[in-house]
C-alpha cells in the first residue's frame, strides 16, 4: 500500500504541559482516516502538526515522501484542508470567493469552481453573498475550497461541525465517492462518531496527546457492538490508567 501520510515520534508540547507526544501513524492511499478524541485531546494540534502551522518539538511528518518541515512546497502541492473553521470572504459570493483561491492555480480551468460548487451543493447560491450564508453553507463553501485544486490528500478538521443532517449526508457521499472513484486519501477530525463509523475504512483515537488505538474500523467494531462502544472502553482504559498512575505517585 503507497503511504501519503507519516508521522514518526510527532512531538508539540505547550507551556500547559498539554500539546501531542510521540505520535506514530501511517495514512495509506484512499483512507478514509476518522481522528477522536475528547475535546482538548490534542486534535487540532496534530493537523497543525501535519500541515506546518505549527512547528514540532520532536519527529516528522511526511507528506508524499516529503518531510514537511523541510520540503514545505512539495510536500502541500496536492493537499487540500479545513483547520478549524472555513474562512472566506463574506463581502464576495461563493463564486467569487474560489476566483480569488483559482488563481494560485493557474492550471486549472476556470470552470473546476462550478464543479466544486455543484459537489458541495451551492451551485444554487453561487452568486449570493457569503454573509448570507448559514453556519452550514459557509462550511460547504471550505469544503469546495479545500476540494478545488483536485487534491490526493485532504484534511479535514470538524469539517461538519454547522452542517444539518442532509449536510453531513452529503459530506460523507462526497468523501465515499472521491475516496472510490478517485483514490482521493482523507484525514478527518470529527465528534460526530456515527457519521464516521458510516464512512471510515481507518480509525485513530487521541487521549491526552497520545494516540492511545488505531487500525481498521472493522478489526475494531470486531469485538464490540459500534465504534462508539469502542470509543468508549478504549477512553475509560486510558482515564483508568491515568488514575492508577496517580494512586502509585502519591
Amino acid at each position: 500500500m503507497e503511504k501519503v501520510l507519516e508521522m514518526k515520534g510527532l512531538t508539540k508540547c505547550y507551556r500547559n504541559g498539554r500539546g501531542i507526544f510521540h505520535i506514530d501513524l501511517t495514512v495509506y492511499k484512499g483512507d478514509i482516516f476518522g481522528l477522536f478524541g475528547p475535546n482538548g485531546a490534542g486534535k487540532t494540534t496534530l493537523i497543525k502538526a501535519i500541515t506546518g502551522l505549527c512547528s514540532p518539538d520532536q519527529g516528522e511528518v511526511h507528506i508524499f515522501g516529503y518531510e514537511v518541515s523541510k520540503q514545505f512546497e512539495k510536500a502541500m502541492e496536492k493537499v487540500g484542508c479545513i483547520v478549524e473553521t472555513g474562512n472566506s470572504f463574506e463581502y464576495m459570493t461563493a463564486f467569487q470567493n474560489l476566483q480569488m483561491i483559482s488563481r494560485f492555480y493557474p492550471h486549472i480551468s476556470s470552470s473546476r469552481i462550478d464543479e466544486v460548487l455543484e459537489l458541495a451543493g451551492l451551485k444554487e447560491v453561487r452568486h449570493e453573498k457569503v454573509k448570507e450564508f448559514s453556519s452550514g453553507m459557509k462550511q460547504r463553501l471550505a469544503l469546495a475550497a479545500a476540494l478545488f485544486s483536485h487534491p490526493e490528500l485532504v484534511i479535514l478538521d470538524e469539517p461538519t461541525s454547522s452542517m444539518d443532517i442532509e449536510g453531513m449526508i452529503d459530506f460523507r457521499n462526497i468523501v465515499k465517492k472521491l475516496a472510490k472513484e478517485e483514490q482521493v486519501t482523507f484525514f478527518i477530525c470529527n465528534h460526530s462518531i456515527h457519521e464516521m463509523e458510516r464512512m471510515c475504512n481507518r480509525i485513530g483515537i487521541l487521549y491526552d496527546g497520545k494516540l492511545i488505538a488505531s487500525g481498521l474500523a472493522s478489526d475494531m467494531m470486531n469485538a464490540n457492538e459500534s465504534l462508539e462502544d469502542f470509543y468508549m472502553a478504549q477512553i475509560r482504559k486510558a482515564r483508568g490508567m491515568e488514575s492508577c498512575q496517580f494512586s502509585t505517585s502519591m
